[in-house]
């Protein structure tokens, strides 16, 4: 009778379980109301909206390029017919229900309505489909993001996102190759596995570390770094940036989050255990090895305080153009090509010889 009484228990909890979740997603498409559709010309371009039934939200899902040759920055309204915008592009749950004659059930869209290709690919990077797009800011009213909202948009570099985001959707910025800044909220998540970076070629480093994780990921944004929060670990300097401060938290630096930057300045916390810098060198404390040249010099030579250099070292691309390795510094494998990423153009030299 016992066995009998849970299994009974078990089965009216799931019922129970599932109605609920069905309510949930029927009360979520149902506070909108999709028989009117509200336009906005601002800026070039033309934004389509709905409004909740309330009347207190609004929701951009679509937005219409006006002018399709002007390379445009384009600033999202705050508001449609007086209603804060809390939502952006199209969302999983809502994308049928929008227009069941233009929309394909499992099929994504970015914000500019463009269907993605290919999905059933993932390893193909994407053709382009927005070209003269450059700059998209986001008011901070916006607390939900579509999925693939600024999918495949090739020449975008720089997004503000809502401070109110608390996690990227899936395929949020796919095969943005261009993007070179992203302004985080303070706290984001990241899903295991995400494809919400993928391609995203500007942000190497972030993206490497986004797609090869089997769990989740808490991000933390300072300034232009972003920290893998659980493991305290610098995954992203942001390629614009030009100076920077490396918090005493930082216990480690992943090889690739120095990709594509331009540093002039860096420096680091004098709390920190792990890190230190000496002229133009960022080295760790611990072992000496190298890890970064930076600066606005044309000619750089390793600090004294290096003790090791191998191939993950990143020398920036601002104006370095020759970098000396002390005579003393033990050759690392010969010095063989290549041992220092990033810059491929910098020339290298040993005890005055060009190995490099």
């Amino acid at each position: 009778m016992k066995a009998r009484h849970v299994a009974i228990f078990v089965f009216l909890f799931a019922t129970i379980f599932c109605l609920r979740g069905t309510e949930s997603k029927a009360e979520s498409i149902e506070r909108w109301d999709l028989t009117k559709e509200y336009t906005l010309e601002q800026g070039s371009v033309k934004y389509y909206a709905y409004l909740t039934k309330d009347r207190r939200e609004s929701w951009i899902y679509k937005a219409e390029l006006l002018d399709k040759q002007k390379v445009l920055d384009v600033f999202l309204p705050q508001k449609i017919e007086g209603a804060p915008v809390t939502c952006v592009g199209v969302t999983g749950e809502l994308s049928y229900e929008i227009d069941k004659e233009k929309c394909v059930w499992g099929v994504y869209y970015n914000l500019f309505f463009c269907e993605l290709e290919p999905y059933s690919d993932h390893g193909k990077r994407p053709a382009p489909l927005i070209t003269n797009v450059r700059s998209i800011v986001l008011p901070d009213t916006v607390k939900e993001m579509g999925s693939a909202a600024f999918a495949c948009m090739s020449n975008l570099e720089y997004v503000h996102l809502s401070s109110e985001i608390k996690t990227l959707t899936n395929y949020m910025f796919y095969g943005c190759r261009d993007i070179q800044k992203v302004d985080f909220p303070a706290k984001v998540e990241v899903p295991a596995n995400s494809t919400a970076l993928q391609f995203c070629d500007g942000l190497k480093g972030l993206m490497e570390e986004a797609e090869f994780r089997h769990e989740g990921m808490t991000i933390t944004c300072q300034g232009n770094l972003l920290i893998n929060q659980s493991e305290k670990t610098l995954i992203q300097v942001m390629p614009s940036a030009e100076s920077i401060l490396i918090p005493a938290s930082v216990k480690g630096i992943e090889p690739s989050a120095f990709y594509g930057s331009s540093l002039k300045k860096v420096k680091v916390s004098k709390n920190s255990k792990y890190f230190a810098v000496q002229g133009n060198c960022l080295y760790n404390k611990k072992n000496g090895k190298l890890i970064l040249v930076f600066g606005k010099k044309s000619t750089i030579t390793i600090s004294k305080k290096v003790k090791k250099i191998d191939k993950n070292v990143m020398v920036t691309k601002y104006k370095i153009k020759k970098l000396r390795i002390p005579g003393k510094l033990k050759r690392a494998n010969g010095w063989k090509k290549p041992f220092v990423t990033n810059n491929k153009k910098v020339k290298i030299y040993y005890r005055g010889k060009r190995i490099r």
